[in-house]
């Protein structure tokens, strides 16, 4: 089955179509509360993470687009494979028994017979996860970005909306 593209919110078609025919120079107000809100929910969001993952604090990013969206985070789909942890991070994970098999090294694309020599073997045990709470690394930006950088936006855009409602800025 497709993806679906686009938005569930109603009317974002439309608000879409209004923030494109906005006067530049609201847009630039617009991109500027973006751009300081970036570097802020980034380093909210790496100081969330555990002390080990240097790693994934450093494939974090923010990027500010044209089109007036700002994404924190893994950025890349090759990032988020990678990093695919992150999530378990944000989420948590419950505790578990969790059925392990394992070959021998030298047979995952070795030929038979160095399997044969590894005795190829395939080692089964049962091992326990730990279940610990997520961290929410993720999904708290979006309330941090509504109580500090929300009402700065909102502004800026209500001048933008009065100013074009008025016809100026438009050439």
């Amino acid at each position: 089955m497709a993806r679906r593209r686009g938005s569930r919110v109603k009317g974002i078609a439309s608000l879409r179509r209004l923030l494109r025919r906005l006067p530049e120079a609201a847009n630039d107000e617009l991109l500027s509360v973006l751009r300081r809100a970036g570097p802020v929910l980034l380093g909210r969001m790496r100081a969330r993470l555990p002390e080990r993952t240097h790693a994934l604090d450093a494939a974090l990013a923010f990027k500010v687009y044209r089109s007036l969206r700002l994404r924190v985070g893994l950025l890349s789909k090759r990032q988020v494979s990678r990093f695919f942890y992150f999530r378990i991070l944000d989420i948590g994970r419950r505790a578990q028994k969790v059925r392990v098999r394992r070959r021998p090294r030298n047979s995952g694309f070795a030929s038979k017979t160095m399997a044969n020599r590894a005795g190829g073997r395939i080692s089964s045990y049962v091992m326990n996860v730990k279940g610990f709470r997520g961290r929410f690394v993720r999904s708290k930006g979006r309330e941090d970005f509504d109580r500090d950088f929300l009402p700065d936006y909102r502004k800026v855009m209500d001048r933008a909306l009065a100013r074009a409602a008025r016809g100026v800025g438009n050439d």
